[in-house]
């Protein structure tokens, strides 16, 4: 999972929402979550604005934490 993902859902919110506010379409951002398309700057700065957190988290790859029982 990259940091865009984990930064999404720990905010509640969604990617229809996140694409509204960057105005642009809710598949390109799941194009980045995919890595089918990198994020351009312009946008990874206008994340880094949104969300108050520096640039290189978006993009930063994260393991998915297993729950322990």
């Amino acid at each position: 999972m990259i940091g865009l993902e984990y930064i999404v859902r720990l905010y509640n919110g969604t990617y229809k929402k996140l694409a509204e506010k960057l105005g642009i379409t809710p598949s390109t951002v799941t194009d980045w979550l995919s890595k089918r398309r990198p994020i351009p700057k312009a946008k990874l700065e206008a994340l880094s604005k949104l969300f108050h957190l520096e640039t290189e988290y978006f993009q930063k790859s994260y393991r998915k934490l297993k729950r322990s029982s």
